[in-house]
């Protein structure tokens, strides 16, 4: 990994269908839940790395859950 490349934070936020009780933010790897249109759920967080990502994306899984979309944003710091 370059130096460049240790100096972004990479934000993620996933879209899922249906709506998430605050409570599972935790076991999201502390990702903050919000709702868009009162049927689809948007985890927001820092996660550091893929496999960090995979753990998320497979708990969603798991749980049943549909995804939607996954974005990620880089901001420089």
């Amino acid at each position: 990994m370059s130096e460049n490349e240790k100096l972004k934070t990479r934000i993620y936020q996933i879209r899922i269908e249906g709506l998430l009780e605050d409570h599972w933010s935790e076991w999201l790897a502390g990702m903050a839940i919000t709702y868009e249109h009162k049927k689809i759920t948007v985890l927001t967080g820092i996660l550091y790395d893929q496999p960090a990502l995979h753990g998320v994306l497979n708990k969603i899984q798991d749980m049943g859950l549909v995804l939607i979309s996954v974005s990620r944003f880089e901001i420089e710091g």
